[in-house]
């Protein structure tokens, strides 16, 4: 008897095997370049109702989105009632209210996948969400023994001569402004009014042909719910139910992004389950989040995939149903509805990043561990993702808390300019850090403006980058130069810094003023070496003078004139070599040198 159980343990353990290699394969697609498709796949498994059910309902939801809804429904009707309603919890809810074209467009592709069991479900699991829907739609009339059916008026119709029900008319919104939105608006709304008209008759005559003791109990009990108590209720349970998966309301949520010091952080308590393969009531992580660790994408950049790689595969399945509650509760505190898989990547990536600071941090302050990955490994084993995550998320609130401090207080502020003022990548810089969310400023060097710090290099060039603007500003400060009646399209630091400069040279005046391209001309001459054997350059005495200027002009302490500073302005000058090196004098264009001097 031992032997046969043994065998037939195996035999369940194979299977199960084999579902888990087929779904990881369908998740790890890629719909634009494959041939075979994720539909093909699912219905050649031999059982796919198995296959479907045995998908969790994220990874579900995920397919539905990217394969669209209408091709899906052959796999809803396969699916369980279980992974219909968290369907139903994603979509129709806008905030805590229900959005009812969104819920007439679920439920319609509910119908189409099953009409029967997705009435018995409903009737028997989610009445008042049915009723709720009803009495939103439809006016209900209940006509006594000895009553005229015409009593009612224009418009009723009924299927047992006892209730009467009535669509309202649609009434078209009120168009004053923007005339082709709200054309456009109108037309999807009576579309949806169309959509739920049709879909509720469906649903009245299919319950009707089913039980009309059942139908006359829903019209019944539609008359008399008090819709505002069953919405509120309804949003209870959905959260209750999401909240199981890491979708946590949004004012617990959003601690995810409290920081929290390394000392403060205590070890998690180990608890080991044994691996199963069948019957486990054990929740189990998304698949489609451990297919994208795979990817070229995140295993040459990310600390985190890297060490968790090193993980035996008993322990990384725990560690990737943790990772799917911190991802679940970072898209519940962003308020973000997850439709497409660019949306799954960039919160992963997020996710990753600042796991990945976090790790970095906790090397550094490990008694001197080293940064690699096999400490990486020990760092994940030891510590909860969660405060891993919070603490590399503490970085970068660092950093913007530095640039509110400074910004508020700066002469850029008080002079009332604009973050351009500083220049496009400073401005940049600033701006993303001035972010509700600090975000790293990628310059589309990655094919994207602003992205999610991802390792603790982003956080320290960010933080030198901070320095020199900081430090630019309180230069400026020194300077106090009088732009009030200065007129340009353009002014920014390097143009009103490098005109002052130019103006001492050649008036010997420290002026914010524009200056005469006749006037200007000879200085530019001489600003670059005109050596015919050499390009053009500025010299080193010439660029050096500019630090004499300003500690000559407005008695600027050397010290003052830091590295960065120093950094800046040979930048600076070689953007300068750069631009205008090749251009003649006498096709020396005013329009043509704004963003470095004012004319």
């Amino acid at each position: 008897m031992n032997k046969s159980n043994n065998y037939n343990l195996k035999n369940i353990a194979k299977k199960e095997k084999k579902i888990e290699i087929v779904k990881r394969k369908i998740l790890s697609l890629d719909f634009k370049k494959d041939s075979v498709s994720a539909l093909d796949l699912i219905f050649e498994y031999n059982g796919p109702a198995t296959l479907i059910q045995s998908f969790s309902d994220q990874d579900l939801y995920f397919l539905m989105q990217t394969i669209g809804k209408d091709d899906f429904i052959p796999v809803l009707a396969l699916a369980s009632s279980e992974q219909w309603e968290y369907i139903l919890d994603m979509d129709v809810w806008e905030k805590d209210r229900i959005n009812l074209p969104e819920l007439a467009k679920n439920l319609d592709i509910l119908f189409k996948a099953d009409r029967k069991r997705l009435i018995r479900w409903l009737v028997k699991e989610k009445p008042d969400f049915l009723e709720y829907f009803f009495s939103k739609i439809i006016t209900i009339k209940i006509r006594e023994h000895d009553q005229d059916p015409s009593d009612f008026g224009d418009g009723y119709t009924t299927i047992d001569d006892v209730f009467y029900i009535k669509f309202p008319e649609f009434s078209q919104p009120s168009i004053e402004d923007n005339q082709s939105n709200l054309t456009s608006q109108s037309k999807e709304l009576e579309e949806i009014y169309s959509l739920s008209q049709t879909l509720i008759t469906k649903i009245f005559n299919t319950v009707a042909d089913m039980d009309l003791k059942v139908y006359q109990s829903i019209l019944l009990e539609t008359c008399s719910i008090l819709p505002l108590e069953v919405e509120e209720e309804q949003f209870r349970l959905k959260n209750v139910r999401l909240a199981e998966k890491g979708f946590l309301p949004f004012y617990e949520a959003v601690g995810i992004y409290q920081p929290i010091k390394f000392k403060d952080v205590t070890p998690k308590i180990s608890v080991k389950f044994p691996k199963k393969f069948f019957d486990d009531d054990l929740p189990v992580a998304p698949e489609y989040y451990s297919s994208m660790f795979l990817e070229k994408k995140f295993l040459n950049k990310s600390f985190f995939v890297k060490s968790l790689s090193l993980l035996n595969d008993n322990l990384i399945s725990d560690i990737e149903l943790e990772f799917t509650f911190l991802v679940n509760l970072i898209i519940s505190a962003d308020k973000k509805k997850i439709h497409k898989k660019k949306d799954f990547k960039n919160i992963i990536e997020k996710a990753c990043g600042y796991l990945s600071i976090g790790m970095e941090v906790i090397c550094g302050l490990s008694n001197s561990t080293l940064v690699n990955y096999e400490n990486g490994k020990k760092i994940i084993e030891k510590y909860k993702l969660k405060d891993i995550f919070r603490i590399g998320y503490g970085k970068s609130l660092k950093l913007k808390l530095k640039t509110k401090n400074w910004y508020f207080t700066s002469w850029v502020y008080n002079k009332e300019l604009p973050l351009s003022f500083l220049g496009e990548k400073k401005m940049g810089v600033a701006g993303g850090l001035l972010l509700d969310k600090p975000l790293y400023f990628d310059d589309y060097k990655t094919g994207v403006f602003y992205r999610d710090f991802q390792c603790l290099y982003d956080i320290k060039k960010t933080l030198q980058k901070l320095e020199q603007i900081i430090e630019i500003d309180e230069l400026l400060k020194i300077i106090n130069p009088n732009i009030e009646l200065i007129k340009v399209e353009f002014l920014n630091y390097k143009n009103l810094i490098l005109t002052m400069w130019a103006q001492h040279r050649i008036t010997l005046k420290s002026l914010a003023e524009p200056i005469a391209i006749d006037i200007f001309k000879p200085f530019f001459e001489e600003l670059f070496n005109t050596n015919k054997d050499k390009n053009k350059k500025i010299d080193d005495i010439k660029r050096n003078d500019i630090f004499l200027w300003l500690v000559k002009e407005f008695n600027i302490n050397e010290k003052k004139i830091t590295q960065n500073i120093k950094l800046i302005f040979k930048n600076l000058f070689n953007e300068l070599e750069n631009e205008y090196s090749m251009v003649k004098l006498e096709n020396l264009d005013s329009k043509l040198v704004t963003h470095f001097f004012l004319k």
